[in-house]
């Protein structure tokens, strides 16, 4: 059975992000930040053309300005910030999902196996006898 070229493309581009810190560290060490910026502007923006969901362009969109940033500037820091935006990407995607009338991101998480209420996501209050 062949898997979707989708797929396998979505994977290969979260791999390369999944190991990005690495991949940043060598070659901020060997190469320069235009470098890392040039390949971290590709690779974001090829997933995104891939996946085509609006939360992998507004990273592509941040991961662009860092990488214009360190390829003007010279500077590594920028490189190095971009862990930092996505993990801030998410801590607001997560919290947005909070607000009221909208389902938590955990709720979603476990409805994905079972599409009936899950039981903890709920509060349920105790009732006096």
């Amino acid at each position: 059975m062949a898997l979707p070229l989708k797929a396998v493309l979505r994977a290969a581009f979260g791999t390369v992000l999944v190991l990005y810190p690495f991949w940043a560290w060598y070659g901020l060490s060997h190469w320069g930040p235009a470098a890392v910026a040039a390949g971290l502007a590709a690779v974001t923006f090829c997933r995104a053309l891939v996946t085509r969901s609006r939360e992998d362009w507004i990273l592509s969109v941040i991961a662009a300005c860092l990488c214009a940033a360190a390829a003007f500037s010279g500077l590594e820091e920028p490189m190095r910030l971009y862990p930092v935006l996505v993990n801030a990407f998410l801590l607001w995607a997560f919290g947005t999902t909070l607000l009221p009338n909208r389902m938590p991101m955990v709720e979603r998480f476990a409805r994905m196996k079972d599409s009936v209420p899950v039981s903890y996501t709920h509060l349920t209050l105790p009732t006096s006898d």
